[in-house]
C-alpha cells in the first residue's frame, strides 16, 4: 500500500513525487486511510479501496472512515469505483457488519447506481445483489422495489436500465411467488422494450432466474407470452437468447405446456438452418431431449437423432462439442445402440482440435460404459495415449483409472454368462 525503502531506491518516480507516496510510519491503518481519502494520490487510493475488505473490519475502522469514502469514492475514476464495489462485496460476505452498517452500503450503493457508466453499474449491481441477500430483504423491500421501478423507467438511459434490470432476477430468488404488481409488470414491460440491450439482458439473464423462482402457473400466466417474444424476437442475439430462456426453464413449466408447446418448439427448432440458432440447439438438445422424449413419436424421434448426426460433421467447432457434450445423454435415452452413433462419434474422436478431444476424454468412461462392443473404443483409447499433446495426455491420465475401471466393467458384463436355474 505504502512505498517502503527498498522500493524507494528502485523506483523510477522522481524524489518530490515519492514524497507524495509515503507517510509516518507511526500513524496507524485507520489515520492512514482517512489521511490517504483525503489528501493522497490516486495510487494511494487505489490501494485503499482495494482493501477495503480488510481496512473496514478494523476496530471502529467503519465509523471512522465510511463517511469519507461516501464522500470521495464518487469523484473517484471508474476504475476506483469497480476496484470499490468488488472489495465491498468481500466486505458483506464475511458477515461482520451490522444491519445498520450495511444500510450504509445500501445507501450509498443506490447513490452510485445513479451514474451511468455501464462497467461501474454493472459491478455495483453485484454490489446491491450481495446486500439483498445479507440484510434480508424484508428490512428493505419497499425501497428496493421503487429504487428498481425508478432505474428501469423509460426515462433512464439504456445502460441503467440494462445493469438495474437484474436486480429483478434478485428479487425473484429472495421473493419466489411474492414477487408480484409492479416488478412482474415492468418485467413483461422490459421484455418488449425499443432497446435491444434490454431485451437480451431479460432473456440471457433474468427471467431465467424469475421463472426458476415463481410457480408453472405464474409463468404461463404472466410471462409466456414475453417469453414466446424473445423466442422470435426480430434481433438474432436476441432470439437465440430467447431459444435458450425457454428451453432453460422449460422443466418449470406444466405438463401440458410441455407436451404441447415444448414438444412443438423442439421440433420447429432443430430443423432450423440459422447458425445462431442451430448452436443453442444443439447445446440443448440433451436436456430438451430428456423432458419430452415420451411425447415424441416415431416419426419425431428419428427427425431429431437424424439431425443431432449432423452436428458432429460442423464446421462450427462450438456444434461439434455440443454433439459430444450431449453424446453419453443421448446414448442412454435413445434406447439405440452404440452402433447408431459410432460413425460421427469416431469422426470426432480422430479431429485433431484440442478443445474437442479434451471433451471427449472427460465423457469416454460413460460412453464405454453405455456401449456393449468396446473394441473400436478401447483402438479410440490407444490412439488418445499415443498423442503428443501434452494438455490430451494430462486429461488422459486424470482420467485413466475411470475409463479403465468401465472397460473391466463391460468386460464382466459381457462374458458373464446367465445362471441356469
Amino acid at each position: 500500500m505504502f512505498f517502503p525503502e527498498q522500493e524507494y531506491k528502485t523506483s523510477t518516480k522522481s524524489e518530490d513525487e515519492l514524497k507524495k507516496l509515503t507517510l509516518e510510519e507511526d500513524l496507524n491503518e485507520c489515520q492512514r486511510s482517512y489521511y490517504i481519502l483525503t489528501k493522497g494520490q490516486q495510487l494511494q487510493k487505489k490501494a485503499i479501496y482495494s482493501n477495503l475488505h480488510k481496512i473496514l473490519k478494523e476496530p471502529n475502522a467503519f465509523e471512522f472512515l465510511f463517511q469519507v469514502i461516501i464522500e470521495e469514492i464518487q469523484q473517484q475514476e471508474e476504475d476506483n469505483q469497480i476496484i470499490a464495489a468488488k472489495s465491498l462485496q468481500k466486505l458483506i460476505k464475511q458477515n461482520s457488519l451490522s444491519i445498520h452498517e450495511l444500510l450504509q452500503i445500501y445507501d450509498l450503493t443506490t447513490q452510485i447506481l445513479k451514474i451511468w457508466s455501464l462497467p461501474v453499474l454493472n459491478e455495483w449491481i453485484q454490489t446491491m445483489d450481495t446486500l439483498l441477500r445479507t440484510i434480508g430483504i424484508s428490512n428493505i423491500l419497499i425501497p428496493v422495489q421503487q429504487l428498481i421501478l425508478l432505474l428501469t423507467d423509460s426515462s433512464q438511459p439504456t445502460i441503467s436500465r440494462q445493469s438495474a434490470a437484474k436486480l429483478i432476477g434478485t428479487l425473484a430468488q429472495l421473493l419466489g411467488n411474492e414477487i408480484k404488481g409492479p416488478i412482474l409488470d415492468r418485467s413483461r414491460n422490459l421484455c418488449s422494450d425499443h432497446d435491444k440491450e434490454i431485451r437480451f439482458v431479460m432473456a440471457d439473464h433474468v427471467l431465467i432466474k424469475v421463472c426458476q423462482s415463481i410457480s408453472s402457473d405464474l409463468i404461463e400466466c404472466y410471462l409466456m407470452e414475453k417469453i414466446m417474444e424473445l423466442y422470435y424476437d426480430i434481433d438474432q442475439t436476441v432470439k437465440s437468447a430467447g431459444m435458450k430462456l425457454f428451453f432453460t426453464i422449460a422443466n418449470n413449466l406444466s405438463v401440458d405446456e410441455i407436451k404441447n408447446r415444448c414438444t412443438k418448439l423442439f421440433i420447429d427448432s432443430i430443423q432450423s438452418q440459422n447458425e445462431e440458432s442451430k448452436q443453442v440447439m444443439s447445446k440443448m438438445c440433451g436436456r430438451v431431449f430428456h423432458l419430452i422424449k415420451d411425447h415424441l413419436n416415431s416419426n419425431q424421434l428419428t427427425l431429431f437423432l437424424n439431425i443431432y448426426l449432423t452436428y458432429a460433421k460442423s464446421k462450427n467447432i462450438e456444434i461439434r462439442l455440443n454433439f459430444i457434450s450431449n453424446f453419453p445423454a443421448l446414448l442412454s435415452l435413445a434406447s439405440k445402440k452404440f452402433e447408431y452413433f459410432q460413425e460421427p462419434y469416431l469422426q470426432c474422436c480422430n479431429d485433431n482440435t484440442e478443445v474437442l478431444s479434451r471433451t471427449i476424454i472427460n465423457s469416454f468412461h460413460e460412453v464405454v460404459l453405455l456401449s456393449e462392443n468396446t473394441d473400436i473404443l478401447l483402438q479410440v483409447f490407444i490412439n488418445f495415449m499415443k498423442s503428443k499433446n501434452q494438455t490430451i495426455l494430462e486429461i488422459l491420465l486424470l482420467r485413466f483409472a475411470s475409463i479403465i475401471n468401465s472397460f473391466q466393467k463391460q468386460l464382466v458384463t459381457t462374458t458373464t454368462l446367465p445362471t441356469s436355474t
